[in-house]
């Protein structure tokens, strides 16, 4: 192995064991994460992962049949939440109302079946 070689190796255990090191203390919350964080940067590491907690406000046009508009939300809503939940995500719904903005009837959906409350 040459000399540039074996300083490469070096240097990556080097800085592997420095941010190593820095996740430990952080875990056992001897340093602050954002501590730790600043030392790594100022080092040319890369940060510690972290968790965070996202909310997004997405506009979506969800096309259902419905009767009535609070049922057509209700009824988007749902799909929004059976789509999101299927995944490998975390996620926690904060439906409030406040993010009921449009609900626009369209025209009639030839399609759809007879109510269940008619049989």
């Amino acid at each position: 192995m040459d000399e540039q070689t074996y300083e490469l190796i070096e240097q990556f255990f080097e800085r592997r064991e420095v941010w190593q090191a820095l996740r430990e203390a952080a875990t056992t919350h001897d340093i602050d994460v954002d501590a730790a964080d600043r030392i790594l940067h100022a080092v040319g590491l890369p940060a510690l992962p972290r968790r965070w907690q996202v909310r997004l406000t997405l506009p979506v046009l969800i096309e259902v049949t419905a009767t009535n508009r609070e049922d057509a939300f209700d009824i988007a809503e749902t799909a929004v939440e059976t789509a999101l939940t299927g995944t490998d995500l975390e996620v926690r719904f904060e439906w409030d109302g406040g993010e009921r903005n449009d609900g626009s009837p369209g025209d009639l959906d030839i399609a759809a079946g007879e109510p269940a409350e008619l049989a």
